[in-house]
């Protein structure tokens, strides 16, 4: 692991993941946390989305670079985007290591108070970021352990007077942000903050190291278990809840409009439960592939369009199951995702023998319909035949697959 200067081109088959972290001092000016931070080359947080951003720091922490890298055994402090307050508390994260800040911006809502308590219940400790007092916010001071203050826009005098009237509450310390020299630590330190932030001695460093590509790992790894005869729920749930990735695009899709369902999906464990068995090896096969890090957009929009309307096709001709049509359309671009032999990539996954006929040899009624959605990309109207399925039909499914997959995207 090294500090982030390296720009050279990245092969297919590693991707450099990029962290920054900034020490917290305590009283002593020894380091009480690392706050890490999100670092890329070529996106801002304003670009990739704070959502994005903050699944970003997770991944590449936990799961690339390894938080004992990062911070040894010191805590870390992650900034929680609005969308994962209320997701954090279903994720496998060591509860005991972490700083959660919570957005000082957040509406302050009954159910994001309720989304407090459980992080809280969960054994986490709490920061508010940029805190800044108001009347709506009083509710969390006894919940949370942290206020962060932004020192360089507050009036002295009356930062003076918060510091005093905020120590009635015993569970609450006080961080000074932008603090930039000794001078301002020891003056802050004698008004009453515990900890401090800034550049004090230094700046933020940016670590990277690189990370195999998980359509070498991951992927094959979820397709594998997803398509057993003896399929496990809960080994399914482990091996996605690891993956931070995949489980906040999960969760991100299951609550979203796309599902339209009547209660907002807590758990991982929940959403796995509601999608059922069958469309759960279709959704987290390509919540999988949709995580890839060398997967072009465009090729992974194809490659949903082909699995819906092979789907669609199915519906048309009162051909089940649904679920092996969409399987046959999702995994038959397989082999220019994950750039290996389709025939090399099948022989690894547990797939029968039909739906891996109907990909590599277009055999069999499913194979029909994959070769009737590939003619129709390649505008091979007379080509374009499927069981009784008239040719209004067919028009109708691509049409239909394209809307599905466009809306499925904006929503991964």
């Amino acid at each position: 692991m090294s500090v982030a200067e390296n720009t050279e081109q990245q092969s297919d088959f590693f991707k450099e993941v990029m962290v920054a972290r900034q020490p917290i001092y305590n009283k002593q000016m020894g380091i009480y946390a690392y706050e890490l931070l999100f670092r890329s080359h070529d996106q801002s947080i304003e670009e990739i989305g704070k959502d994005n951003a903050t699944a970003e720091v997770m991944l590449n922490s936990f799961l690339d670079m390894g938080l004992e890298n990062l911070v040894g055994k010191r805590l870390a402090a992650i900034n929680l985007s609005e969308w994962f307050l209320g997701k954090a508390h279903t994720l496998p994260l060591p509860q005991e290591r972490i700083i959660l800040e919570i957005p000082g911006d957040l509406q302050i809502t009954a159910a994001a108070i309720g989304d407090i308590h459980k992080l809280k219940a969960a054994g986490f400790k709490l920061a508010i970021d940029n805190f800044k007092f108001h009347e709506a916010i009083l509710p969390l001071l006894s919940v949370v352990d942290i206020l962060k203050v932004d020192v360089r826009h507050v009036d002295q005098a009356a930062l003076s007077k918060f510091v005093k009237q905020i120590k009635k509450f015993k569970n609450l310390s006080l961080l000074s942000l932008k603090v930039e020299n000794r001078q301002e630590f020891d003056y802050y330190r004698d008004m009453g903050f515990s900890y401090c932030q800034g550049y004090l001695l230094a700046k933020p460093q940016t670590y990277a190291t690189k990370s195999l590509s998980s359509s070498k790992l991951v992927v094959m790894s979820l397709l594998s278990i997803l398509y057993k005869d003896d399929f496990d729920f809960n080994q399914t749930e482990n091996v996605v809840s690891r993956d931070v990735s995949i489980s906040y695009k999960l969760m991100k899709l299951i609550n979203s409009t796309f599902f339209g369902l009547p209660n907002e999906v807590e758990s991982i464990q929940q959403a796995l439960v509601l999608i059922g068995r069958d469309r759960l090896r279709s959704w987290v096969a390509m919540l999988a592939l949709s995580s890839m890090d060398d997967c072009p957009v465009a090729l992974l929009e194809l490659t949903v369009v082909r699995a819906r309307m092979c789907e669609l096709l199915a519906e048309h001709a009162n051909l089940q199951p649904l679920e092996s049509y969409f399987t046959v359309g999702l995994f038959s671009a397989l082999d220019t995702l994950l750039q290996q032999p389709l025939e090399k990539i099948l022989a690894e996954l547990p797939l029968s023998d039909e739906i891996k006929s109907a990909i590599l040899n277009k055999n069999g009624p499913m194979g029909e319909a994959l070769e009737c959605v590939v003619n129709c990309e390649k505008s091979n109207w007379e080509k374009m035949r499927f069981h009784s399925v008239d040719a209004e039909a067919i028009s109708e499914s691509s049409y239909k697959a394209f809307i599905w997959a466009t809306d499925l995207m904006s929503t991964l």
